[in-house]
């Protein structure tokens, strides 16, 4: 029963869902669109807020760019990675059906992560601006090779350690990305940025799936996610430009 898995993960969300609406209620929050408009004029709306205050800021503008290329990249790896394993990569000898053995590079992906997060996050708070970028530029150059030597692996061994090295790389990316960003964001207007980031992530995603699948048709699934990995190197670029700025002694405002 394949379709098990998904039946127990949708009855444990509703479980969740349950429990959140009960424990953790939303008691302080003031919504700063007013109620009568529409859903899609909301939306509208936010997108429209949030891109007038990104435009007041350099930071936010580069970061805007490194948040659509995200999108882009990890749709088509998301999706192809594994069909990669299954198709590409010669599997141990064990006789296990090719899914368990998906499972097991997930699950051990996911729980090296854990421990690589939260490492992160008790150094986080010492960590300057400068310090921050150099972990972004270092951590995303990192995520690009991984992802270019898993999608030209072809044994597991190789596959297995370049997948997870990436996944690491990846989870450890988000809190150092999204503690830096929320460091530059006024707090009244947070919540809106943030939607609007989100949108060009989701923006990237529906550009780069399509795109990443007919690459995968027309030539091989190696291929797409060779372009998946070389998607992210614009965003090293972008983090080197933000790290000369941040080299930049400030100008004085006093004339000498």
């Amino acid at each position: 029963m394949i379709n098990l898995p998904l039946l127990i993960g949708g009855a444990l969300f509703i479980v969740l869902g349950l429990f959140l609406l009960r424990f953790m209620p939303e008691t302080a929050f003031t919504p700063a669109i007013t109620q009568n408009r529409g859903p899609a004029r909301q939306m509208v709306h936010i997108f429209t807020q949030g891109l007038k205050s990104i435009k007041k800021k350099h930071f936010l503008i580069v970061m805007m760019a490194v948040t659509f290329f995200y999108g882009l990249y990890s749709e088509g790896l998301d999706r192809l990675w594994i069909a990669h394993i299954i198709d590409n990569v010669k599997l141990p000898a064990i006789v296990v059906p090719p899914i368990v053995w998906v499972g097991l590079i997930n699950g051990t992906a996911m729980v090296t992560s854990i421990a690589a997060v939260e490492y992160i996050k008790r150094r986080l708070a010492r960590t300057g601006k400068l310090q921050k970028v150099w972990l972004l530029t270092a951590i995303n150059s990192g995520m690009l090779l991984a992802i270019v030597s898993f999608a030209v692996a072809r044994n597991f061994p190789l596959a297995a350690s370049t997948y997870l090295t990436y996944y690491i790389l990846r989870t450890t990316n988000g809190p150092i990305y999204r503690a830096w960003l929320n460091e530059s964001i006024e707090p009244g207007i947070r919540a809106t940025v943030l939607s609007t980031y989100g949108q060009f992530n989701s923006l990237g995603q529906i550009i780069s799936g399509p795109l990443i699948g007919f690459i995968a048709l027309k030539t091989s699934i190696s291929i797409s996610l060779v372009v998946s990995g070389l998607i992210l190197t614009p965003v090293v670029i972008l983090y080197l430009h933000l790290h000369r700025r941040a080299c930049k002694p400030p100008t004085s405002s006093m004339s000498p």
